[in-house]
């Protein structure tokens, strides 16, 4: 028997994909697929496949598929999910099911977003191996800079306000917390929506604060994983630079959906803040 990941969704869904198959790859000693099929080039959506260029040795570990075979296990799968339905997990954030298809003999493919993270040997063992896979390509600084992630973008359309957004209030007050406890002395913003970033609204914090420059996503996310303090947003983006950074200070929102604690996430030695929602 193979198993078989699915990837899909932004970066932070991606690498939830990759640590499902550092799981597998641990309990059952066998080389895993991933499968990228659903990916398109860059030029032609706005999620393009971001993990191999995050981890360089992806495809020296697992097996990566992006073949005619691998359509065809993609459009099996997607209509599997479709007829038989997806294993949902009392307690887990909506959208957190698994799909498996087992309609090829030899194969069992998942398809899902694996969001949940226990802190449990093997969950530990395999973020271990994924942070291996990126050939330290975070540089973990001796600094005293904060970062705090606002995440707008897409979550401000309708078919996406499941998702909420936190205020910036809510991330002021955090911040506050950080810099008293931790003495940072400086605060990087990261944001998908700068236009719609007021420095002015930082100032209280009396520390300077800059807007990080932007660019490529895994540019981004590398500047954020290599701050010693990092506030999250509800975004798996924020949440895997804080988990493969390792800053000394981590704070999750405590709502990651409208009315859903983050806590259904794992995560359980991550500091949680209040906010409104």
């Amino acid at each position: 028997m193979i198993d078989e990941i699915i990837l899909t969704g932004g970066l932070g869904n991606q690498l939830f994909g990759v640590l499902e198959a550092c799981r597998l790859s641990l309990k059952n000693r066998r080389r895993i697929i991933l499968n990228i099929a659903e990916f398109k080039p860059a030029s032609e959506t706005t999620r393009p496949l971001l993990v191999d260029i995050l981890l360089p040795e992806l495809s020296n570990y697992f097996i990566v598929d992006a073949g005619i075979f691998a359509k065809f296990r993609c459009l099996l799968s997607r209509l599997s999910r479709k007829i038989f339905g997806a294993r949902r997990v009392s307690g887990r954030i909506p959208g957190d099911e698994v799909a498996i298809c087992s309609l090829i003999p030899w194969i069992k493919t998942h398809r899902a977003y694996f969001q949940y993270f226990d802190d449990t040997p093997l969950d530990m063992a395999a973020v271990n191996l994924l942070i291996s896979l990126m050939t330290n390509k975070i540089v973990q600084k001796e600094n005293h800079t904060l970062a705090i992630h606002v995440r707008r973008g897409d979550y401000l359309f309708p078919q996406h306000s499941i998702h909420g957004t936190i205020s910036v209030h809510d991330l002021i007050v955090e911040a506050n917390i950080a810099i008293m406890n931790e003495s940072f002395d400086k605060v990087i913003i990261f944001s998908d929506s700068p236009e719609q970033i007021d420095l002015a609204d930082f100032l209280t914090l009396g520390i300077p604060c800059v807007l990080d420059e932007g660019g490529d996503a895994i540019g981004v996310f590398l500047r954020m994983a290599e701050c010693s303090g990092i506030i999250a947003s509800n975004s798996t983006f924020s949440l895997w630079a804080a988990l493969l950074g390792r800053p000394r200070y981590v704070a999750l929102p405590e709502f990651w959906m409208t009315g859903t604690s983050s806590r259904s996430l794992g995560f359980p030695n991550m500091r949680r803040f209040p906010c409104t929602r």
